[in-house]
């Protein structure tokens, strides 16, 4: 009998015992889930730049679209997509046998009209010396008539002969400046014959790379379509637009930032189209320096540069807290409660903010998960590494 009261004893102490120990974890559970998780980051001292973001396009300052100026068949394809140029080099033949027998059709032609014209002058010098012979002739003739050594009767036929002659210098004079007027024609025909005739050798503007080829042997060429693209490749410009109402921000000279795959460049804005295009942008320019290579059509994230911050303080942008009267704050950890700060927002860009009014290596609570709205000046909040 006093063995079971012992034991009973023992049960009832040892289950308050338990009862006690899952009050304690109870409620040190409700104390830590009463606890707001933050996370933290460090004021620190920068620069921070003021701007519009865009998105440019990469392309060579030169790009040449070689088009056929004539109709005529492709003969020859002397490159391939990829292949260095030099100027002047030899890149697509087309057929030019119609173009050479023009040629040698308005080469004949001028010969001929060159040898009528010879032989008009010959016979304008024979001319020009009959008429000297009959002008004396009629001369002598109208003297001796006048002294009655002559018949009138004979005088006037000498005179009559005398203005046949005229009329027949003048009418060979008259021909001898058609011909000249045909002569010029002709030789207009031919410069412009030879000129057809070097349409069928499409040559290389500048030294660059083919980009394009756009053709084959055997397919027909018609006058104005693109055979090849051309790009120079020592030169190249990123090239974005500007909505309207940002366009009278932007300015030549003005200073850009670039990021690429190695670096970030600082460079400035070269040229600005003078008028906006149809969807009310306006085009803006950047030169690239020699010594930086981006393949052309590549797509590059360019920051104009606006206003610039040196030596302020930045925090992460969602570090600002809204306060009232539009004011800005950061919520600041003490004896594990937060206590509100209130700064002056200078900028923001790219996430972070350039703020006055708190130190240096001040450590600030960034959002919560779920917003500022589980946040509170005097809240309780446990730092999350």
């Amino acid at each position: 009998m006093i063995i079971a009261l012992i034991i009973l004893c023992f049960v009832v102490v040892a289950g308050g015992l338990v009862v006690k120990k899952k009050q304690q974890s109870s409620t040190a559970a409700m104390k830590s889930s009463r606890l707001v998780p933050v996370r933290m980051a460090t004021v620190e001292r920068g620069s921070l730049l003021q701007g519009y973001s865009y998105l440019s396009e990469v392309e060579s300052c030169r790009v040449s679209h070689l088009s056929s100026r004539i109709t005529s068949q492709v003969i020859k394809i002397l490159v391939s997509e990829g292949d260095l140029v030099r100027e002047g080099q030899l890149l697509i033949q087309l057929d030019r046998r119609e173009l050479r027998a023009g040629v040698a059709q308005a080469r004949a032609q001028l010969r001929e009209s060159r040898e009528q014209s010879t032989a008009l002058q010959a016979t304008q010098q024979a001319q020009k010396k009959n008429l000297e012979f009959w002008q004396q002739e009629a001369k002598r003739n109208a003297f001796l008539a006048s002294e009655g050594a002559l018949a009138q009767s004979e005088a006037d036929a000498t005179a009559d002969r005398l203005h046949e002659i005229e009329g027949r210098l003048k009418s060979t004079e008259h021909s001898l400046r058609a011909m000249k007027e045909r002569i010029n024609a002709a030789e207009k025909r031919l410069d412009q014959a030879v000129t057809q005739l070097s349409y069928a050798d499409l040559i290389a503007p500048f030294d660059g790379v083919v980009r394009k080829r756009l053709v084959d042997p055997g397919d027909l060429a018609l006058t104005g379509m693109k055979l090849l693209e051309i790009e120079d490749e020592s030169c190249s410009k990123l090239v974005f637009t500007v909505p309207q109402e940002e366009a009278l921000s932007i300015r030549t000279g003005m200073s850009v930032k670039i990021k690429t795959v190695e670096t970030v460049e600082q460079l400035q804005i070269s040229r600005i189209h003078p008028a906006l295009n149809q969807d009310r942008t306006l085009t803006v320019e950047i030169n690239l320096p020699p010594g930086l290579t981006i393949r052309a059509g590549s797509f590059i994230p360019v920051d104009v540069v606006l206003e610039r911050f040196d030596d302020v303080l930045l925090v992460p942008e969602d570090c600002l807290v809204p306060a009232p009267k539009g004011k800005k704050a950061v919520f600041i950890v003490e004896n594990g409660v937060t206590r509100p700060v209130l700064v002056k927002l200078l900028a923001a860009k790219d996430e972070m903010a350039a703020i006055e009014g708190i130190s240096a290596g001040t450590s600030v609570v960034r959002t919560t998960f779920l917003g500022w709205n589980r946040l509170s000046a005097g809240a309780a909040v446990e730092v999350m590494e």
